[in-house]
């Protein structure tokens, strides 16, 4: 009996040594668990965090994005509405060109009938250019008394202009006293300054000498007009007018009472000349006047 109570005692023993271990046991599964589900939420609360930042960077590229919808569509209105005006600008542009167009060509076909009328009236005789014929138009008629009191010497060119006076003023200088008469000069450069060619009473439009004897030019035959266009304009306004051409060698040595070298046959044969030479307004010479040229200047100072 002894011995059963000794192996009983010692299962006892041995039990509870069981217990204490099993107890022991699940004290160390149950921290090891606890721990685990620890770090499991402390994880989870971790993703959480994360999404919520995520969540957050989504709003806010959901407000920035409509944000930048708002600005596209104020900029979409603003372009529509700079396409709006472009348009009206495009077809003002339009209408304007094609306006300026229609008035340029009827203005054209205006000035072709007026010149086919002009060269159809004048075809039988040298006149001016139909371009140059629109600055004479400009010229108003003046009579004598409207005319200023000043004797004018008019040259082509700055560079022979005071030779042309050298010319001149032996002629004249004596009579000008006399007569209280002022001086002028003029230079003729282009088509346009002739229209400010001074309203003298006596004008002598001098031309220098050039290789083909061209005095006064012919329209059709000669590109330029200007010294045409000068003496027509001066004769409109009403002066007195004489073409000197200077500078002419066969004029060194005139006949008594001739005022110009007769081999120039263009005074002869050019329009303008012809008649200016029947009212002894046409003078050739070499480099100074014969005293039968300066009595006939001398004489138109009255």
């Amino acid at each position: 009996m002894e011995k059963i109570d000794q192996n009983i005692s010692t299962i006892y023993v041995n039990f509870s040594t069981e217990l204490i271990m099993l107890d022991n046991l699940l004290g160390t599964v149950q921290q090891v668990e606890i721990k685990k589900i620890g770090q499991s939420v402390r994880y989870l609360l971790k993703e959480v965090k994360t999404h919520g930042e995520e969540i957050t960077k989504i709003l806010d590229r959901l407000h920035t994005l409509n944000q930048s919808t708002e600005i596209l569509s104020i900029d979409i209105g603003d372009k529509w509405l700079l396409v709006q005006k472009m348009a009206v600008v495009f077809v003002l542009v339009v209408f304007t060109i094609c306006g300026g167009q229609f008035y340029g060509r009827r203005t054209w076909f205006g000035d072709m009938e007026k010149k086919i009328r002009y060269l159809t009236e004048n075809k039988d005789k040298p006149s001016l250019q139909y371009e140059s014929l629109s600055i004479v138009e400009q010229i108003k008629r003046r009579q004598p008394e409207e005319l200023e009191n000043k004797f004018c010497v008019i040259s082509f060119s700055q560079e022979t202009h005071n030779k042309h006076r050298r010319i001149t003023r032996p002629s004249v200088e004596g009579r000008l006293r006399i007569k209280k008469m002022d001086e002028a000069d003029f230079v003729v450069t282009n088509d346009k300054s002739v229209l400010k060619i001074p309203h003298c009473k006596v004008i002598l439009v001098f031309v220098d000498h050039n290789q083909k004897d061209v005095v006064l030019e012919t329209p059709g035959e000669d590109e330029e007009d200007i010294k045409l266009l000068t003496v027509q304009s001066c004769r409109k306004m009403g002066a007195d007018v004489f073409v000197i051409y200077v500078g002419d060698e066969g004029s060194e040595c005139l006949m008594a009472g001739c005022l110009y070298n007769p081999q120039l046959t263009t005074v002869a044969e050019h329009f303008e000349l012809k008649q200016l030479e029947q009212r002894n307004r046409v003078i050739t010479c070499h480099d100074k006047f014969t005293i039968t040229q300066r009595e006939k200047v001398a004489q138109a100072i009255a």
